[in-house]
């Protein structure tokens, strides 16, 4: 089993953000209240594996995280606020 796991904070004041939703491939999970994700996912994908962090108020996150023969990742991402209207 492949753990990805990280912390998702705001690009501008770097405080975590609580209930950012984290996909990794197929398996979803929010953010706690200090903005760190689990996600475990049960096949060993090695590789590439798509990844999304949206936040409502903040621009979505797009990417990859790569998984090697290691059982755990990091991913820390920071999520850009959307412009005040």
């Amino acid at each position: 089993m492949y753990q990805v796991r990280g912390r998702i904070t705001d690009k501008l004041t770097r405080e975590p953000l609580a209930g950012a939703t984290v996909q990794v491939e197929t398996k979803k999970t929010e953010t706690d209240g200090n903005g760190h994700y689990t996600i475990i996912e049960p096949l060993p994908i090695a590789g590439h594996m798509f990844m999304e962090v949206s936040k409502s108020g903040y621009e979505t996150y797009t990417g990859t995280v790569l998984a090697d023969e290691n059982d755990r990742v990091t991913c820390d991402c920071e999520l850009e606020p959307w412009p005040a209207q």
